[in-house]
């Protein structure tokens, strides 16, 4: 009998750990991160000229890397919250069971928890977003001193780039301990409530004591005290991984901005299909065979007599105003092959 009492209590605790191993076997926030980082970056590549001009590369490496992190990190937070419903139910079931008046005072402590977090949800969001446009400006700042290094050093802007760069970071210090102080005040609620609601049922409770005039026992008054402090341990678990949540979302709005921006993919396609298609026409009925000789003797495949071509090319920029700059405007042009050209005229013209 004590050998079968000692496997029913190591099993359990065994089988926790294989299940564990196998979520981690899974790999569920690598395959997570790989389908967000890779879409991403695709979209990335296919943006129109101006809208990839308007993202930072702070920004999109910063998207990549902590914001694909912390949504997938979101995601894994909306699981364990739901494995925490399950383990709160089954506390509630025994408080119930055991004192159904405990449920008045367990009924109020998600309800006031639920509209702390929906009052408080708006300011956390806010100042998350301050945070991570503050670590954006500081990602970026690096990134253009790396980038610009010889620049600044011929310049001898030296001594203004650590100074802006120390401003960005004090800017980023200053919304991470607005942030800081949010998620601190906001832990601290459920094991206020708990206590205070505790408190109350201490004075309540006692006097449904049989010794005191009620109907249960003192084992069960104080064993329903154990499954109050259990019930909030879990809810407040719960919260804090709601609260997690609503922080992180933040990164997942910033994430949707960057994945519904427009691209200019069907338009390359079809300049790519007109493009080949014109081609095409022109290598109709010249590939194969010769079709003479040149003055050396040696022979002309029809595939070189077909001229190069630059059919409605047009090329523009943004300028330092954010204006669009055009440079070239419906160039039409055709070349013979077997001959060097060059494109020659005065400075900023446009070759």
């Amino acid at each position: 009998t004590a050998i079968i009492v000692a496997l029913m209590y190591v099993f359990p605790f065994g089988l926790v750990h294989l299940v564990d191993q196998w979520k981690l076997a899974l790999g569920i926030p690598g395959l997570g991160r790989k389908f967000l980082q890779a879409n991403l970056l695709r979209k990335f590549l296919n943006y129109p000229e101006e809208i990839r001009n308007s993202v930072s590369a702070g920004e999109i490496v910063m998207g990549m890397t902590r914001d694909v992190g912390q949504v997938v990190k979101m995601y894994m937070k909306v699981l364990a919250f739901l494995g925490g419903l399950g383990k709160a139910s089954l506390t509630l079931g025994f408080i119930l069971n055991r004192n159904k008046m405990a449920s008045i005072p367990l009924s109020i402590f998600p309800l006031i928890l639920g509209l702390f977090l929906l009052g408080r949800s708006k300011r956390l969001d806010t100042a998350t977003r301050n945070m991570l446009d503050a670590q954006d400006d500081l990602v970026a700042t690096v990134n253009d001193a790396v980038t610009n290094y010889r620049l600044i050093a011929d310049f001898k802007l030296d001594a203004y780039t650590v100074a802006y760069y120390e401003d960005t970071i004090v800017r980023y210090n200053k919304t991470a301990k607005e942030l800081g102080v949010i998620m601190q005040n906001t832990a601290f609620m459920p094991p206020w409530l708990m206590t205070i609601l505790t408190g109350i049922y201490m004075v309540y409770g006692v006097f449904q004591v049989r010794s005191l005039g009620g109907w249960i026992s003192l084992g069960t008054y104080l064993a329903t005290m154990n499954a109050f402090k259990d019930m909030g341990g879990q809810v407040g678990e719960m919260f804090m991984e709601l609260a997690q949540v609503v922080q992180l979302m933040g990164a997942l709005k910033r994430l949707t901005f960057y994945l519904n921006q427009p691209t200019d993919l069907i338009r390359r396609m079809e300049v790519n299909r007109a493009r080949r298609k014109l081609g095409r026409d022109a290598y109709t009925g010249r590939t194969g065979n010769s079709v003479g000789v040149d003055s050396k003797g040696h022979a002309i495949w029809g595939v070189d007599t077909v001229p190069l071509k630059l059919s409605q090319v047009k090329f523009s920029f943004c300028n330092a105003n954010g204006q669009r700059q055009e440079v070239l405007r419906s160039i039409n042009k055709s070349f013979p092959q077997g001959r060097l050209y060059g494109f020659i005229g005065d400075k900023h013209c446009g070759k």
